[in-house]
């Protein structure tokens, strides 16, 4: 088994939820350090426990190495064993293992309906399941009317309610809201925005009506808007339609800061066109770790720009200079996405006899102006899901006629960039 092994992952081996960024990037670690400590459980040709091991040793160029267990094993109870008291669950998530454990059956046979009947081969009572994870199965069955379905749940709220992220309870009374109600809510509770999703729906309804009702889409002179969001990503995910947008333009956060990063490859397969495409300015060290990061099944890595800005040199001896402001700008895209064709190397004009060589002077803005103008067409829609308190973008897809959408979660900085927005959108000339 090698590769192709990843298309024969069990159901079984997903009773569980699924590592958190942090511990899987532990897993990592200790594969790269020190191999796999653990084989891999197969049963029929499929993985029934352990897919993060693989995917990690995948990851890592590591020899994955597999147990096979025999074919009249009890696969169900295998992977009981091993995981129920293994692996740190609270007691939403294991009672929503209970449940699915309950309904998993042997291949061949349908997967079950009911509740507790009959004890068929394959399958087990929803009571003995919960006894196995040491739940109650009145909180079985509180779970399995979200994971249920037909029970209206988006599919965000059961993720949510599988890793323990939101109880079952708190999740039972969303189920009546509406599903874009339901996936801002959850982006609230895990961001750490609200301690519960009816508090966030709460919160949610009185901030629309307080902010996005009297913030309405700034209109600019060719027929594009402005709109800007004080959240997170995992929060604009909600907010921008699918399909919506045309380009995703965006400085990375800090090294530090990588985490936000796994947020984006997801965002940008859901908010960009077909046609779309997500350009990233990055220096060259941070390559191996964005590229990590940024794997996505719908999202192609297709090159890299050049973007040089001018800036004062770096002086390392014996009067040599070098300049630090040299870029990378990382272009992925979506199915259809296509460069036309020209330079691929975005050169930022000299600063003026006033500017002093500050790189944070009006040259980013003119940067930012040469990246729209040689990517985007006007009219088309543009979103930088980490404004991270700059400007330049926003302003430069305003002087273009490009119209945009983005976010940064402090408030403030949002409410002064939209009246700046508004002030240039008045006077109809280009924001300086």
């Amino acid at each position: 088994m090698t590769t192709r092994t990843l298309h024969l992952v069990g159901s079984l081996a997903r009773i569980f939820p699924p590592m958190a960024p942090e511990e899987f990037t532990r897993l990592l670690d200790s594969v790269r350090s020190d191999g796999l400590l653990e084989d891999i459980a197969v049963w029929q040709g499929v993985v029934i426990d352990g897919y993060h091991r693989l995917r990690a040793c995948l990851l890592c160029g590591t020899e994955p190495r597999f147990h096979h267990l025999p074919e009249d094993a009890d696969p169900l109870g295998y992977v009981i064993a091993k995981n129920a008291h293994r692996r740190t669950l609270d007691a939403t998530s294991r009672a929503a293992a209970a449940f699915k454990a309950s309904r998993w059956s042997t291949p061949g046979r349908p997967a079950r309906s009911g509740g507790n009947r009959a004890n068929l081969h394959g399958f087990l009572p929803r009571a003995a399941a919960a006894a196995s994870f040491g739940v109650s199965p009145r909180s079985v069955a509180t779970v399995a009317r979200i994971l249920d379905s037909e029970s209206g749940a988006v599919a965000m709220l059961r993720l949510a309610v599988e890793s323990g992220a939101v109880t079952a309870n708190d999740a039972a009374a969303l189920l009546r809201e509406p599903p874009e109600l339901q996936e801002m809510a959850v982006a609230m509770v895990r961001s750490g925005d609200a301690r519960t999703l009816r508090r966030a729906v709460n919160r949610i309804l009185r901030d629309r009506q307080s902010d996005y009702e009297s913030h309405p889409p700034a209109q600019a002179g060719t027929g594009s808007s402005i709109t800007l969001h004080a959240a997170s990503v995992a929060q604009l995910h909600t907010l921008v339609p699918e399909g919506s947008v045309d380009a995703v333009i965006t400085f990375p956060p800090p090294a530090d800061d990588f985490p936000p990063l796994a947020e984006l490859a997801g965002f940008a397969a859901h908010a960009l066109r077909q046609s779309g495409g997500l350009f990233l300015l990055a220096d060259s060290r941070h390559l191996p770790r964005l590229f990590e990061t940024l794997q996505h099944p719908e999202l192609n890595w297709l090159c890299a720009f050049g973007y040089r800005h001018p800036g004062r040199p770096a002086r390392l001896g014996r009067g040599l200079g070098v300049s630090l402001t040299h870029k990378l700008l990382l272009i992925f895209g979506k199915r259809e996405f296509h460069i036309a064709k020209g330079e691929d190397l975005i050169v930022v004009p000299p600063f003026g006899e006033n500017e002093a060589g500050n790189p944070l002077s009006p040259r980013l803005g003119k940067g930012m102006e040469l990246i729209l103008e040689r990517l985007t067409r006007p009219g088309q829609m543009v979103c930088d899901p980490f404004l991270l308190s700059r400007n330049d973008l926003v302003l430069a897809a305003l002087r273009l006629g490009r119209s945009f959408t983005g976010a940064w979660e402090d408030r403030a900085f949002i409410d002064r960039l939209r009246r700046d927005v508004a002030v240039q959108t008045r006077k109809g000339a280009p924001a300086g």
